[in-house]
């Protein structure tokens, strides 16, 4: 029905998607919701105030993270302001997937546009960014947080730390531990260890 309506032209308030989608994912049509919502984007029938946390639940529950993502861009297209919750359930499916690279371009639109993910879900993400070796590019991510508000915390930093001394940078390493000490964050022993083995494996 929802499809001949729009079809026919027949506008929807935000309330009525939200029902019709909703509806669908309890029903455990997740992916007929997922269509409908696209065909909601194409007629271009959803305003700012449309939440997809229900749908990207569903999707990322049925292993359909693709489509999630799909969704999630087209939003970001659409200049549709997404809930911090189901950005962050999109970018632990991409951790977990491996996927860094489609993770970080999604952190940073979203921090860009104000959007900000838990503390966790951050610091996943800045972890598994330094055991691969993009340090650099975790550490980018750090400072576009923290210009946004969300403020580093003593994880955030021994993991950087971890990751500049795994990668043998010892410059770039020594200024994280320095800043960290400024904000008032204890360096522990690992955090040492992490950064003394750096200089033994750069020498």
């Amino acid at each position: 029905m929802a499809y001949e309506m729009l079809e026919m032209g027949i506008e929807f308030s935000v309330v009525t998607c939200e029902i019709l989608v909703d509806g669908l994912c309890r029903e455990g049509m997740v992916g007929r919701a997922c269509d409908l919502l696209l065909d909601f984007l194409r007629k271009g029938v959803l305003i700012e105030e449309f939440d997809c946390l229900n749908i990207v639940q569903g999707l990322c529950g049925i292993g359909e993270l693709n489509r999630a993502l799909e969704l999630v861009n087209k939003f970001c297209r659409k200049r549709i302001r997404l809930s911090p919750v189901a950005c962050s359930i999109v970018i632990e499916g991409l951790r977990k997937s491996k996927r860094i690279e489609d993770g970080s371009r999604l952190m940073e639109h979203m921090m860009t546009e104000g959007v900000l993910p838990d503390g966790v879900t951050f610091n996943c993400f800045i972890e598994e960014m330094c055991c691969v070796g993009r340090t650099m590019d975790a550490n980018r991510l750090r400072l576009l947080a923290s210009s946004k508000g969300l403020r580093p915390d003593g994880v955030t930093y021994n993991f950087l730390v971890f990751g500049f001394s795994k990668e043998g940078r010892k410059k770039e390493g020594e200024q994280i531990v320095d800043e960290m000490l400024d904000e008032g964050f204890i360096p522990d022993l690992a955090t040492y260890n992490s950064l003394m083995d750096g200089l033994c494996q750069r020498n």
